[in-house]
């Protein structure tokens, strides 16, 4: 006893908490234990104390089942993912919620937050934001400005929305309001930004607007417009989700638009995989189109732009020219006459003119603070054959010059796109207002990150071509394609897209844990259960006869209707090598001398000898069945069989490690050193069972006690090929997924 509350003082408790609890011989023993599975002594700080002990006070019937889910959340407390006292309260209703029911890690993960961070930046944005936007309401207080700001930042302790919020209002000397009276702005922002409709655009003249509506029929209309110089992403999976979903949530249509302006880096192989990841999305595309498809409109307006003015021919190097827009100085062939303009653009379109020794530019303003507004260049030389024009062109115009153009052109209503692009918003309607054109909404938003990735097509691109990847499809790549192949469905990057939300602010990372928790949820509600052995070790079981086979039946799946299939099982069988042990210990449910197991779908085997070969390794096991499994072990091990009639059948598996063995490659200067070109562990001789015979690429099984799987394309009749996708638990250490 003394002992317990020298223990329980230690960890901080006041004196009469502790009086309290030693009165209590279940939850003296039961915080005993708590902060045995914790690792403390004696001694703790204060919040830790008090955290294990309200773990410890958790109660929940039968007592076998709290016990175990307890020690669950103290794990996932100590290593740091329950990290404040809303995930921990969260991790703690989820069980008492669940009561004795099934416990899903996925749905406990996602329920309590875990993996999810918001940064320091973020808090303070989210403030200023609310502040800004509040301050002269007439329900501007501490009350609602405390309650909104909860939630719009699900998983920050109050204390530390508080902190920020009081520290911004007093550095910007603002007062809360005292009297009550409006609506809060922010009550309908945090629950989804509502875009103006078609009719409600304020940007364009009348007549412009009354022709695009007359057009339109006041449709939305939005566009995909990736560059094909790579594969997609899932970068590009949240933008697609976006466009494509807005769209269709206002009954509107979406254009699949190629930027193909950039003839040195695009291929055709591109553009057929960025269609069938579209297509494999599911969304609906209302037209492909191509910049490409614009270029003599482009060009007639760019003579149209020289004629006003408002574009001119410059001769400056590209060194000269970023020179010049840094220390805003004006091009010395700026104020050439118009016609001369004219006669050289003419003479670039000919080609009399090498790459680099002339461009067009557009005569914006030089003493802009946005560097965007500095003459951008609208048109260069490019000596290049193009996928879809030939030879035609050997000038290509610029993105900042042609994607505003073609979004009128095609008289997108809403211009969707990353925050990059923000600074160019003012360039965007420049050229538009320069031409007289239909002007879009144009709406940015935060690009995904996440941890432990690299979404740079140019690192990407890296990787393919020095083969420290197999193709653009690795399993182990962050493109759609290599997710596919890995097994994520196109559902469940929808689900995560959404989940995770738009908003007009960079979110940071955003764990890929989440990601697979997303995914894994999925899995786990449709998948088939089978059995695979990875690492076979051999098992005779001596009481079973030579000759004898026996059939026992299986469910594929342990909630859904999918009926059951046949394991046939004989003398000889295989197990997981990780399944035997030659020291047996408490934490251990696996199989070791004198120990006994139950088979799953079977009966119980017991221990009896081992051999083992020249250099120790234990090759083979022998064991006694209970065929009338009288006593019911700890233990459940999986196992494959084979009969005369049902041979092995064998198959490879590979297991993919994390590309990226940090959460944040940007934090280091060179990110090749934090590549993991061992991503690939590939087994050999794995045994699968027989129910396996006929399926086919893309079929999704959850290997039990293993994880969940996919068919590779590389397999073939004879040779099956399984990718691991996700483990069945998430991942102790988050860099690992295996």
């Amino acid at each position: 006893m003394e002992d317990s509350k020298k223990r329980f003082l230690g960890i901080k408790l006041n004196k009469k908490e502790v009086t309290k609890i030693l009165k209590n011989k279940k939850l003296t023993s039961t915080l005993n234990r708590v902060l045995d599975k914790a690792g403390v002594e004696e001694s703790c700080e204060k919040s830790l104390g008090v955290n294990l002990y309200k773990i410890a006070c958790f109660k929940l019937q039968p007592f076998e089942v709290c016990e175990e889910r307890r020690m669950i959340v103290v794990d996932y407390y100590m290593q740091g993912k329950l990290e404040n006292n809303l995930k921990l309260t969260a991790a703690l209703d989820y069980l008492k919620n669940i009561g004795k029911g099934e416990f899903v890690e996925e749905e406990f993960i996602t329920t309590s937050g875990v993996g999810i961070v918001i940064k320091e930046e973020t808090i303070k944005e989210t403030t200023k934001e609310y502040v800004e936007e509040n301050k002269d309401l007439d329900t501007f207080n501490m009350r609602n400005a405390i309650l909104e700001l909860k939630r719009a930042l699900l998983w920050v302790e109050p204390r530390i929305i508080k902190q920020n919020l009081d520290k911004y209002m007093k550095e910007n000397n603002i007062q809360f309001s005292k009297v009550k009276g409006k609506k809060s702005k922010l009550e309908n922002k945090v629950k989804k930004e509502k875009f103006p409709l078609p009719h409600e655009n304020p940007l364009n003249e009348p007549a412009i607007l009354k022709k695009h509506l007359k057009e339109t029929g006041g449709k939305v209309i939005t566009r995909f417009p990736p560059e094909p110089n790579g594969f997609l992403h899932i970068g590009h999976g949240k933008a697609m989700t976006f466009n494509f979903g807005y769209a269709q949530e206002q009954n509107g249509l979406c254009y699949l638009r190629f930027d193909d302006t950039n003839p040195d880096k695009e291929k055709q192989e591109y553009i057929d995989s960025i269609i069938e990841n579209v297509s494999w999305f599911g969304f609906k595309i209302y037209k492909i189109t191509y910049t490409s498809d614009y270029y003599q409109n482009l060009y007639d307006y760019a003579i149209e732009l020289i004629k006003k003015d408002l574009a001119y021919v410059c001769h400056q190097t590209s060194e000269e020219i970023s020179l010049g827009r840094k220390n805003a100085t004006n091009s010395p062939w700026r104020d050439r006459p118009i016609e001369e303009s004219l006669k050289e653009f003419d003479l670039m379109t000919k080609g009399f003119y090498k790459e680099g020794e002339a461009s067009l530019r557009l005569k914006m303003d030089m003493q802009n603070d946005n560097m965007c507004m500095r003459d951008l260049i609208a048109y260069r030389i490019k000596f290049k054959s193009h996928p879809r024009t030939g030879n035609k062109w050997c000038i290509y115009p610029s993105y900042d010059y042609s994607h505003c153009v073609i979004d009128s052109l095609e008289n997108i209503t809403h211009s969707l796109c990353t925050l990059e692009f923000q600074i160019r918003q003012k360039s965007y309607y420049w050229v538009l207002d320069a031409l007289k054109l239909y002007k879009p909404i144009v709406w940015e938003y935060g690009r995904l990150n996440l941890t432990h990735t690299i979404m740079s097509k140019r690192k990407l691109q890296y990787l393919v071509k020095e083969k420290i990847v197999k193709g653009w499809n690795d399993p182990v790549m962050p493109t759609i394609s290599g997710l596919r192949r890995k097994g994520f469905t196109s559902t469940a990057i929808k689900a995560f897209c959404k989940k995770i939300g738009v908003t007009r602010k960079d979110e940071g990372l955003i764990s890929v844990l989440l990601l697979e928790q997303v995914l894994r949820t999925e899995l786990n509600r449709d998948c088939d259960r089978k059995f695979a052995v990875l690492d076979p070790l051999k098992v005779i079981i001596s009481n079973f006869g030579e000759n004898e086979t026996q059939v026992f039946e299986a469910p594929n799946h342990p909630r859904l209707d999918h009926g059951k299939r046949p394991l046939v099982m004989s003398n000889v069988i295989y197990i997981e090598r990780s399944d035997f042990r030659l020291e047996d210990s408490k934490e251990y449910y696996g199989l070791a001398p004198n120990k006994e197991v139950t088979l799953k779908y079977a009966f119980n085997i017991t221990c009896k000898d081992f051999v083992k070969d020249n250099e120790g390794n234990i090759v083979e096991i022998h064991c006694v069945a209970d065929f009338e499994k009288k006593r019911v072990p700890m233990g459940k091990i999986h196992w494959i069989s084979s009969s005369p009639k049902v041979p092995l059948l064998k198959a490879e598996v590979r297991l993919y490690d994390r590309l990226i063995t940090i959460e944040d490659p940007s934090t280091v200067n060179d990110w090749h050193t934090v590549l993991n070109k061992n991503y690939l562990t590939v087994k050999n001789n794995c045994l699968i069972e027989s129910s396996l015979q006929n399926i086919k690429t893309l079929d999704r099984f959850q290997f039990e006690r293993l994880g969940y799987f996919v068919v590779d394309q590389d397999s073939t009749g004879d040779h099956l090929v399984f990718n691991k996708t996700v483990p069945l638990k998430q991942s102790k250490s988050k860099k690992s997924i295996n």
